[in-house]
């Protein structure tokens, strides 16, 4: 693995998605490819043609795609080979990230003649990989690829890493959950359910509640949504929903989630919706096992009893918001909406810049300092007028004992760090422009930061920070940076 550019390096995508496998797979890379987009990087995938695949989805996002011709010898040479002449023109790219079940090292290596470095997304740990990053959201997986990648690959393993799309993460903070019965059910069994679990869904949720409202989510692929459209026409409370461009609202707006254990899964933890999960395929199983143990969803087998155990299921969390509640927030506890960000940090390091802020820099730092986001972790919540922020800017900027620094990417301007001297300490206060958290910014502005201050101040021998009490990403931020707490500051404001 070798650097890579701050911008506008190459990444090719290897997924398929298609009536036999689901869409799983390509949905979850064109999550990250559009996170890599967003930071000024140029994607392009290549899919398997198939007649009924998802390979629209790619376009429909704007991305290139190169579809390779149906293999009836399929092997990982054969595909490694069809890649790189479809790809010849692109090359060289700088990362190929591969979300394939069939691929494995000897694909992977076949591959680096044309990038450096090599991403796999996979949860079977069956198979060995030449790469330098192994992605696995399942939890538990911290042992399972130790035999399998190379030494030096860095594993990118859990939840934290759940490729989930942006609204996800911007919706969850709205959940409320209803201390009523269920009023309103959201059903989904991935892009093609061809064992129809959503009629049997929503048989058992008519026979636990008659009256309900169901949300069932299918794709124009399904070979059961003519018939689930007409069952819908005679019934008022059932909405069958294709090809739903909303499914993070749909999922807010319901009580109770029943669905596949597929990548949905931690769509629906995400949003602290409480869920009965089904493992339709073998390579749900770790998946439902780890909802099961985190607390955040009830499992059924796809058993001939199905609709009674799901029935049964479903009266009982009816009858227990309390039951509902702790599920939820052992779901929301468990994913956190960011992974696609974590990711493309680790693999693309986004390289910043300082430099010392100037007078046109008042209004931006004014703005970003009273975005509510920044103001909620602030030892100093209030909004500040412009007139004095301008008075205090004009005072720091001035001040020899001051250093405040603008951190920038290749875009623009992305935060902000500040150290007031005192003879041989300094005294640092950071924040990040609104939209900036969770990319890992604030680490390397930090170093940086402190490498700035004891080049042109040597006589610092310490830093210091003071952080607001229950700031966990500031605290966070500076013990990963070898601070240590030192005391407790209290406070008491005398009014009038």
């Amino acid at each position: 693995m070798t650097d890579l550019p701050n911008s506008h390096a190459k990444i090719l995508f290897r997924a398929d998605g298609n009536a036999a496998i689901g869409s799983g797979h390509l949905r979850r890379c064109l999550t990250l490819a559009i996170e890599l987009r967003e930071r000024g990087h140029d994607c392009l995938f290549v899919c398997s043609h198939a007649p009924q695949s998802f390979n629209g989805l790619v376009s429909a996002a704007g991305f290139t795609i190169f579809e390779l011709p149906s293999a009836g010898n399929f092997t990982e040479a054969s595909d490694a080979k069809l890649v790189m002449e479809a790809v010849a023109s692109h090359a060289p790219l700088n990362v190929v990230v591969v979300d394939h079940y069939q691929l494995g090292r000897a694909w992977e290596q076949a591959l680096r003649a044309f990038a450096s470095t090599v991403v796999v997304i996979d949860d079977l740990a069956d198979r060995h990989h030449d790469c330098d990053f192994l992605i696995d959201v399942a939890p538990g997986a911290c042992d399972r690829y130790n035999a399998l990648v190379p030494e030096l690959c860095r594993k990118l393993l859990g939840t934290n890493f759940a490729l989930l799309r942006p609204e996800f993460r911007e919706l969850r903070s709205t959940r409320r959950i209803s201390h009523e019965p269920l009023a309103r059910i959201f059903v989904s069994f991935g892009g093609v359910d061809a064992a129809n679990f959503t009629a049997l869904t929503v048989a058992a949720v008519r026979r636990a509640l008659p009256n309900v409202m169901i949300n069932a989510v299918v794709t124009a692929m399904s070979p059961h949504r003519e018939a689930l459209e007409r069952q819908a026409a005679d019934d008022d409370s059932l909405q069958i929903d294709v090809d739903a461009q909303n499914m993070a609202e749909l999922m807010m707006a319901s009580d109770l989630a029943i669905g596949a254990g597929g990548s949905t899964s931690w769509e629906r933890a995400c949003l602290g919706l409480p869920s009965i999960v089904v493992p339709v395929a073998e390579n749900q199983l770790q998946t439902v096992c780890a909802l099961g143990s985190l607390g955040c969803a009830v499992t059924v087998a796809p058993s001939p009893q199905f609709v009674s155990d799901t029935s049964r299921i479903i009266s009982i969390l009816s009858a227990s918001p309390a039951l509902r509640q702790s599920m939820s927030s052992a779901a929301s506890s468990s994913v956190d909406g960011r992974g696609a960000i974590r990711i493309a940090s680790a693999i693309l390091p986004t390289k910043i810049t300082l430099r010392p802020v100037n007078e046109h820099d008042s209004r931006s730092i004014w703005e970003w300092r009273n975005a509510q986001e920044i103001r909620s972790t602030a030892i100093d919540s209030a909004e500040i007028k412009w007139d004095n922020h301008c008075i205090w800017f004009t005072d720091r900027i001035s001040d020899p004992d001051t250093v405040m620094l603008i951190a920038e990417d290749a875009r623009s301007g992305v935060g902000v760090i500040r150290y007031d001297l005192d003879g041989a300490e300094a005294n640092v206060s950071i924040f990040l422009a609104p939209g900036n958290s969770g990319r890992g910014l604030g680490s390397m502005i930090l170093r940086d930061g402190e490498q700035w201050v004891m080049t042109r101040h040597p006589q610092i021998k310490r830093f210091r920070a003071s952080i607001r009490p229950g700031n966990a990403a500031s605290i966070a931020l500076f013990e990963a940076a070898n601070y240590g707490a030192k005391l407790i500051s209290y406070e008491r404001r005398i009014d009038g």
